[in-house]
C-alpha cells in the first residue's frame, strides 16, 4: 500500500497560515540491564550511568571511558538501579547531572527502596556544565537489596535531563552540592516569602531561565501567554501579605499584564517600562490575606502581551503588610467610565496575546494581524454609572483574498494544487459582556488606513468592577478580520 500525507495550506494577501503535517518516526529506546552496586567502605553507594537499566523509550547511554545516559525525552522512561546497603543509616541523596537549555529541568522523583525524595534541577550553561546536587535525605532502616529509581514526574521541556551518576551518601558526609530538593520555600525571620526565577517552576515551553551567577538569574525571553511560573510556599504565619514583583521591561513590550495568584486569590499587574531590560523595577502589586498554614501554590500568569515579551521577571516577593515599601503601584485596574458616563476601550488597553493579534501603529494604536477565530480581544471594565449603552466600534477594513493549497505527497514525488481563490469584503465580529451577546458584520472601507466608527447596537450594564467585554470572530482562519482601534460604550439617554 502506497501512504500518501496531504497538507493544505491557506494563503492570503497579508501573508500565509500552514498547518503542519507530522510524520512518524522512530526513536532510539535503550534498556541496558543493570547490576547490583554495592556499597563503598565509606558508606557511599555511587551509582554511574553505566550500571543503570534505563526502562521505557527514548534515553540512551553515550560517552566514551564515562558514561552519561542522554537523549531522554519521554516522560515514561525510567533509571533504574539497584544498591546493597549493609551500614543502615540517614542517607543523603545526591545527582550529578546536566541540562539542555536554559531552563531548571523536569522535576524528578528519586525512589529509594519505599522512601521518595522529590527534586526540580536547576540550569546550568550547557551540556558540558555537569552539577552535583542534593536531592534530599532518606533513611534506610535495614541491610540488603534496595531499588533506586529516577522518575520524571512531567516533561516541561524537549529533554528531561541528561544523568552522568546518582549517590547514596551518609547524611553527615561534608557537601559542596546545590541544593534541589522540591521543598515548599519557607518563611524568612521577618515573615516575607522571597520568590526567586531559580527557585520557580517554567510550566511552558516559551521562557527560559537565564543568568550567569545565582543573583543574577532571571526568567526571559518569556513570549507566550500560556507559559507561567509556579512556586509552592510553606506558610506558617496566616495574615495579610504585600506583593511585589522583582522586574524589567522595554518600552516596546509596555502594556503586557500577569495575574498573581496566591492560593486562591488573584491580584493584577501592569508593569511600567524601564530605560533597558538591565534597568530592573519593583513594582507593588496588591494585598492578598494568606488564612491558612502548609503548602500553597504560587503562580504568575500572563493574560496579556501586546509585542514580543512580557518581561524579565527577577524575584515575586510576600511581605507582610506591616514592612514599610515604597515600591511603586502597578496594580492593573479594570478601566473605569469617564465623566460623561462612557467607557473608552483602547487599543492599548486591550488584553491580546502578541501572537495572532498584536499592537501596532504610531501615536494612534490599532490592533492588527488578526485573523485566527479562535483569539479574543478583552478589557476588563468598571460600571459605577449602571444603564443603557450604545456600542460603537472604530475599525478598518480592507478587501481580501484568500487560497488554499492542497499538498500530496508520496514516495519521492509531491503535487501542489491550487483551488479557486476566495474575496473577503467583511467581516463578523460578537461583542460579550454581562450576559449579552450583540452579532454584527463590518463591511470593508477604502483599504486599512480608512478607519471608521460604526454603532453594533446595545447593551445594558449592571453596577459591577468585574465585567470583562470580548470581541471574538468566526472568520476564517487565513483571512484577517479588522485593525481595530477603540470600542467605546455610550451611555444612552432615558426618554
Amino acid at each position: 500500500m502506497t501512504r500518501l500525507s496531504i497538507n493544505v495550506l491557506r494563503v492570503c494577501c497579508a501573508g500565509w497560515l500552514a498547518i503542519p503535517v507530522f510524520s512518524d518516526t522512530k526513536l532510539y529506546a535503550a534498556d541496558k540491564v543493570g547490576h547490583t552496586i554495592k556499597q563503598a567502605e565509606d558508606g557511599s553507594v555511587k551509582m554511574g550511568a553505566a550500571d543503570a537499566k534505563i526502562q521505557g523509550p527514548n534515553a540512551r547511554l553515550e560517552g566514551g571511558e564515562v558514561k552519561d545516559i542522554m537523549w531522554w525525552t519521554s516522560a515514561d522512561t525510567v533509571l533504574h538501579w539497584t544498591a546493597r546497603v549493609q551500614k543502615p543509616a540517614r542517607y543523603r541523596v545526591e545527582l550529578t547531572y546536566a541540562i539542555v537549555g536554559n531552563n531548571n529541568g523536569s522535576p524528578l522523583s528519586i525512589v529509594v527502596g519505599d522512601q521518595i525524595v522529590n527534586a526540580t534541577p536547576k540550569a546550568g550553561s550547557g551540556l558540558n556544565d555537569l552539577k552535583t546536587a542534593k536531592a534530599g535525605e532518606v533513611t534506610i532502616s535495614k541491610a540488603g537489596d534496595l531499588d533506586v529509581v529516577i522518575k520524571p514526574l512531567l516533561k516541561d521541556h524537549e529533554y528531561v535531563i541528561n544523568v552522568r551518576s546518582l549517590a547514596l551518601l551518609p547524611a553527615d558526609t561534608p557537601t559542596e552540592a546545590i541544593n534541589i530538593s522540591s521543598g515548599a520555600i519557607h518563611q524568612a525571620e521577618d515573615g516575607s516569602f522571597t520568590l526567586t526565577a531559580s527557585d520557580a517552576q517554567i510550566d511552558g515551553m516559551n521562557a527560559v531561565l537565564i543568568g550567569v551567577g545565582a543573583d543574577d538569574k532571571k526568567v526571559g525571553y518569556w513570549k507566550d501567554i500560556g507559559t507561567s511560573l509556579v512556586w509552592t510556599i510553606d506558610a506558617q504565619k496566616p495574615g495579610k501579605y504585600r506583593v511585589e514583583l522583582n522586574y524589567s521591561q522595554i518600552k516596546r513590550d509596555e502594556g503586557a499584564k500577569v495575574v498573581i495568584v496566591v492560593d486562591d486569590q488573584k491580584v493584577k499587574a501592569r508593569p511600567t517600562s524601564g530605560e533597558s531590560w538591565q534597568d530592573v523595577k519593583t513594582g507593588l502589586v496588591g494585598e492578598v490575606t494568606i488564612s491558612k498554614t502548609g503548602h500553597l501554590q504560587v503562580a504568575a500568569i500572563p493574560v496579556s502581551k501586546p509585542s514580543a515579551y512580557v518581561m524579565d521577571l527577577f524575584s515575586l516577593v510576600l511581605h507582610p503588610v506591616e514592612t514599610a515599601s515604597d515600591a511603586p503601584d502597578i496594580h492593573d485596574e479594570p478601566i473605569k467610565q469617564l465623566e460623561d458616563g462612557s467607557v473608552h476601550l483602547t487599543a492599548t488597553d486591550a488584553e491580546i496575546d502578541g501572537e495572532a493579534i498584536r499592537l501596532e501603529g504610531g501615536d494612534n494604536k490599532y490592533l492588527a494581524w488578526w485573523s485566527h477565530g479562535e483569539r479574543l480581544i478583552q478589557w476588563p471594565i468598571k460600571i459605577d454609572a449602571p444603564g443603557t449603552f450604545r456600542v460603537e466600534v472604530t475599525y478598518s477594513l480592507a478587501d481580501s483574498i484568500s487560497t488554499e493549497q492542497v499538498q500530496i505527497s508520496g514516495p519521492g514525488q509531491k503535487i501542489t494544487a491550487s483551488l479557486p481563490p476566495t474575496a473577503s469584503v467583511s467581516s463578523i465580529i460578537s461583542l460579550k459582556v454581562a450576559g449579552q451577546t450583540i452579532t454584527d458584520t463590518l463591511q470593508a472601507g477604502l483599504g486599512w488606513d480608512d478607519f471608521k466608527t460604526e454603532n453594533l447596537g446595545e447593551v445594558t450594564l449592571p453596577m459591577g468592577d468585574n465585567h470583562e467585554l470580548i470581541l471574538s470572530s468566526p472568520k476564517t482562519a487565513g483571512t484577517l478580520v479588522m485593525r481595530l482601534q477603540s470600542v467605546t460604550l455610550i451611555p444612552v439617554a432615558d426618554d
